[in-house]
């Protein structure tokens, strides 16, 4: 015995879920929903993109900096202890 779902809607019509399925309004509804969810991954997809790139430049910043450090860093020789 197959089980015959029935959706009660606001304007009073009742439709099987299969009439839903095949409903042009379904298909704006799923295509709206595929959009939206697409832009919400893209969006994210940058957002995490630009977070990398701000990363990789803080770190290529604070080695050219201790490079730098390094480079102009002159061994100064210790002083002879003051003879008394």
């Amino acid at each position: 015995m197959p089980i015959h779902l029935k959706f009660l809607f606001f304007n009073g019509s009742v439709m099987s879920f299969r009439q839903i399925l095949n409903s042009p309004i379904f298909l704006v509804f799923m295509v709206t929903l595929a959009g939206t969810a697409t832009v919400w991954c893209y969006i994210a997809r940058q957002e995490g993109w630009n977070r990398m790139e701000k990363q990789q430049r803080i770190e290529t910043d604070v080695k050219t900096s201790i490079e730098k450090n390094l480079k102009n860093f002159k061994f100064k020789p210790l002083s002879e202890p003051s003879q008394r």
